[in-house]
């Protein structure tokens, strides 16, 4: 029967001091290489920084607020249903039909970038099909804090006056309204992706900075004495 020998400090200490002597070159051939190449790594870290700048200074900044309203129990999903066209209509640029529906001015409707139904458990009221009266949340998302008055009175409007939706419900029972029980108010921060370019502009910067002088040191010819 063959025997092995088992693992003994020795070992485990010669595997210690590998690791740290390949750490210490590769740190070594980092290092090495930004210094060789510290202007071509600045030259490209400034490039990359100034276009994530670029991107963050340009990037939209949102509000996002909800109104709390009742909801008559038979007409939930058809509400969610009215607001997640809205939303469809806002997500995908068509302010024009936007502005139709709510009867908003166009800048106003451009500056829509989201609107949704939800019920107290926080899922989608389009998905609703519960018969309760517990109140419900509408939510607004825009690039202007300004319009959200607007928008309040022009969904509430909305909701309880498009015949077809209110028809086709009340054919199982009285159609009722939805009313505002809280109206829009406006958070103090701003909710949008500026933190998000910004992380990742570093992130991008710092990784073609010492990409770029990594491969430039590893592809550098070498010369055979």
């Amino acid at each position: 029967m063959d025997e092995y020998r088992m693992i003994d400090s020795h070992d485990f200490s010669d595997l210690v001091r590998g690791l740290w002597t390949f750490m210490k070159q590769v740190l070594r051939f980092v290092f090495g290489a930004l210094r060789r190449y510290f202007i071509l790594a600045s030259v490209v870290g400034g490039v990359v920084a100034a276009i994530g700048y670029h991107f963050w200074r340009n990037a939209h900044m949102y509000y996002k607020a909800s109104m709390v309203c009742t909801c008559p129990d038979k007409n939930r999903k058809v509400y969610g249903e009215m607001l997640h066209d809205l939303d469809r209509l806002a997500r995908t640029g068509s302010s024009e039909t936007l502005a139709a529906c709510l009867h908003i001015p166009l800048e106003t409707a451009k500056r829509v970038a989201g609107i949704d139904g939800k019920n107290m458990a926080g899922s989608h009221l389009y998905e609703d099909i519960t018969e309760n009266h517990s109140p419900v949340y509408v939510e607004v998302i825009a690039t202007d804090s300004h319009i959200f008055p607007l928008m309040g009175t022009s969904i509430l409007n909305y909701l309880n006056s498009s015949t077809p939706y209110l028809y086709a419900s009340s054919m199982s029972g009285p159609a009722g309204s939805i009313e505002v029980i809280h109206d829009f108010v406006v958070p103090e921060q701003q909710e949008g992706d500026r933190n998000r370019i910004l992380q990742m502009t570093l992130l991008i910067t710092f990784v073609s900075s010492f990409g770029t002088a990594i491969a430039r040191h590893a592809l550098k010819p070498r010369v055979n004495s």
